[in-house]
């Protein structure tokens, strides 16, 4: 919550949501949010107080009902979030393309948590995306169409220069790591051989 109010950046996959609620609602987050949405932020600061305590009397009060749900065999379970999901995705707006798109987006989340691709960035790009598009659309405006003029700012270089090294390390770590999952698998076989 402290990055998203205070400069407009969500921390995680949860204030990405938020920040697009409050996107919706016409309030942009930031710096400027504590000037002319003060009610705002007040209420917000109102509604983590409240929900913390509310956690705190429904934990206590819960807690034995809670460890039987954990309790609960996963061929009951899944059913049971499949159908109100469906239920809640048709509900909207009395749709059925809705409930298809339901199904859509939950087989591509499925196939990327069976391939192992976080579902954070993507949330955050769905997101920011937007932001990211309308910021751009100024951007040539302002230059007249001329992209190359982005590299001329010291700023934008530095940004573009640690985003590449990042995503070329992450490559090079994740290579590491493969490569020496891959290592430990052929001793397991040279040892069960």
């Amino acid at each position: 919550m402290i990055p998203l109010l205070a400069l407009g950046v969500p921390g995680d996959a949860v204030t990405a949501v938020l920040l697009g609620a409050f996107i919706m609602k016409g309030i942009q987050p930031g710096p400027m949010m504590y000037v002319t949405e003060l009610p705002t932020v007040y209420g917000v600061f109102a509604a983590l107080m409240l929900a913390n305590l509310a956690m705190l009397l429904v934990g206590c009060a819960g807690v034995r009902f809670f460890t039987k749900i954990v309790s609960v065999e996963k061929t009951i379970l899944y059913p049971l979030i499949l159908v109100v999901s469906l239920l809640g995705a048709f509900s909207i707006n009395k749709n059925v393309f809705d409930v298809g798109v339901c199904v859509g987006f939950g087989i591509f989340g499925w196939l990327m948590n069976k391939y192992e691709f976080p579902l954070s960035p993507i949330l955050l790009t769905l997101i920011l995306g937007p932001m990211c598009e309308k910021n751009f659309v100024r951007f040539m405006n302002l230059k007249h169409g001329d992209f190359l003029q982005i590299f001329r700012s010291p700023i934008a270089v530095a940004f573009f220069v640690l985003a590449v090294l990042s995503i070329l390390y992450s490559m090079w770590n994740q290579n590491k790591i493969n490569k020496a999952e891959a290592a430990q698998r052929a001793a397991e076989k040279a040892s069960q051989a």
